[in-house]
């Protein structure tokens, strides 16, 4: 019984360390005439180019694909600024929940679904936030998974000898 408590519990606290994201999804996506549509990518714990204290924070971006852009980096409106992000150049800016937490200096962003609206068209609009683990974190979920299955492996047997 001993083994198999320290066996579920070391399952357990590898299956937790595992589920850090290493890459941010961001797909945004608005409907009607003049829409915009685009996603990208982004680190999970990003350096940023340009940051001004309770202003924004533009950070960099990879694999642009949409209807506008592309562009190398987004601007990030902070609390006092009541806007989601802008593109580098102005010519989009959606207002919304900030979606970004921490510092300026050291943004941390939520995953999940926001509401946003486009100032420049005047149309509201969706933006997605998903997290997807490291490789590392696959291999450590992996290994929790197969640490779990042992131990209760080995518990059934151990009842059906008794």
């Amino acid at each position: 019984m001993k083994k198999t408590i320290i066996g579920v519990s070391l399952a357990a606290a590898v299956l937790a360390t595992g589920a850090q994201a290493g890459e941010l999804l961001f797909s945004y996506t608005e409907t009607g005439p003049g829409a915009i549509d685009f996603s990208f990518d982004q680190s999970s714990n990003p350096t940023p180019l340009s940051y001004a204290l309770g202003d924004s924070t533009q950070l960099p971006v990879s694999n642009w694909t949409g209807n506008v852009g592309p562009y190398s980096s987004i601007v990030w409106f902070s609390l006092g600024d009541n806007g989601m992000f802008d593109t580098v150049d102005g010519a989009y800016v959606v207002f919304g929940p900030q979606v970004y937490g921490g510092t300026e200096a050291a943004p941390t962003f939520a995953t999940g679904v926001f509401p946003g609206a486009d100032q420049t068209n005047g149309l509201s609009g969706v933006l997605t936030v998903t997290a997807v683990p490291e490789p590392a974190g696959w291999a450590l979920m992996l290994i929790g998974f197969g640490a779990l299955g042992s131990t209760l492996r080995r518990r059934r047997v151990a009842l059906a000898q008794v």
